[in-house]
């Protein structure tokens, strides 16, 4: 009888995580948006010669930070809303990476939320 009241105590836990995670970043999961910036081949993209842009309701910025040497660039909900100038915690908004060296094209997508994102760019 211990062992199935044990096995229900665990599977209730489980289950109570799990819609944790479905409905706060912050419960489980990623606290950060973090950027994986690659090149055409998959590897990191090392150059700092990069201007990444971030861009919200007409407002665009450029950041100062700059990914590191494996090409991963980590902000917070914190520099998020600092650098788009917003006193509530804006969480949809366009990244870009703008003028890589030995790229003709930028990387532009859509973030939605909290978790790692790569940015893989194309000649």
């Amino acid at each position: 009888m211990k062992k199935v009241l044990k096995r229900i105590s665990v599977a209730l836990v489980t289950v109570c995580a799990i819609i944790a995670c479905a409905f706060a970043a912050s419960a489980c999961g990623s606290k950060d948006y973090t950027f994986n910036i690659q090149n055409s081949d998959g590897t990191a993209y090392t150059q700092a010669d990069i201007s990444i842009q971030l861009c919200y309701d007409k407002i665009c910025a450029l950041i100062t930070q700059k990914p590191d040497a494996n090409g991963k660039l980590t902000l917070t909900q914190e520099d998020i809303n600092t650098y788009l100038l917003s006193e509530t915690d804006v969480t949809e908004f366009s990244f870009h990476v703008l003028r890589a060296n030995g790229y003709a094209n930028d990387c532009e997508f859509k973030v939605n939320g909290m978790k790692t994102y790569a940015c893989k760019l194309y000649k």
